[in-house]
């Protein structure tokens, strides 16, 4: 169930799926199931938050991605590349590295590709985190989907959570 469920690239997980069983004797799936409680022990009010129109969105990614480069980001990517350079062998700044926003600069450091060339992949990777997130939060059935180019978002989200505060059980 699980091998279905990961992609087989995606080691971590696999790994993961795998060390558990063998610790174990269970699959993931089973452990899931065993967890989750009867009912729900507690109500929610999810709201989502999206644009009508992908490119929007993309722009809005695009746009901030620019802004984030003229606050520092580039510094920020340096000091853990030749953290990473120097740490190899330790866990330090592992994460940092793999995360987004870092890496796609590293070829930038290692002078094999353009300042330009690794500001697209950037954006490009966090538009497709972007795409990965809204296709996970589409999987939540309670979801309020609120779209932030409608002028009264503000007002329905505030009138969205004055009514799920008021019809607390």
């Amino acid at each position: 169930e699980a091998a279905a469920a990961i992609h087989p690239n995606n080691q971590v997980r696999v790994l993961r799926a795998l060390e558990h069983y063998r610790a174990t004797g269970k699959k993931l799936s089973e452990q899931k199931a065993e967890s989750l409680p009867p009912e729900k022990p507690y109500r929610s009010l999810i709201l989502g938050l999206d644009f009508p129109d992908r490119a929007t969105l993309y722009r809005r990614i695009d746009l901030r991605v620019d802004k984030m480069l003229d606050a520092g980001l580039l510094d920020e990517a340096k000091l853990v590349y030749e953290a990473e350079l120097v740490w190899q062998n330790r866990e330090t700044y592992r994460t940092a590295a793999q995360a987004i926003g870092y890496k796609e600069f590293f070829p930038y450091f290692e002078g094999v590709a353009s300042l330009e060339a690794c500001t697209d992949k950037l954006k490009q990777a966090s538009r497709n985190y972007a795409k990965r997130q809204l296709t996970w939060f589409r999987r939540q059935n309670d979801a309020v989907w609120l779209y932030l180019d409608e002028e009264d978002v503000t007002e329905r989200a505030c009138t969205l959570v004055r009514a799920f505060l008021h019809n607390e059980e």
